[in-house]
């Protein structure tokens, strides 16, 4: 008779698919959401569009600095505990 049960972890696949699903949804909201606000921040800290430009070059610019190091440690450590 063939053993049917599967891995625990098989079973809630959908789940964590789910999960990363929305993390990722969130990351990519995240790197959007100056530009979707910048005029109530211009309004409401009474800036400039260029001290926008500014906030979101830097911001930008941890956020590619910040690949090389998150790469490295998927590589030393693995996908599943990066994750």
């Amino acid at each position: 008779m063939a053993n049917t049960s599967l891995h625990p972890l098989f079973r809630f696949r959908w789940m964590i698919f789910s999960i990363l699903a929305l993390a990722y949804f969130f990351v990519y909201f995240h790197r959007l959401s100056l530009s979707v606000v910048a005029d109530n921040l211009m309004k409401d800290f009474n800036t400039s569009a260029g001290t926008m430009g500014l906030l979101g070059s830097i911001y930008f610019y941890c956020y590619a600095a910040m690949q090389l190091p998150a790469g490295l440690l998927s590589d030393s450590v693995g996908p599943r505990r990066t994750v």
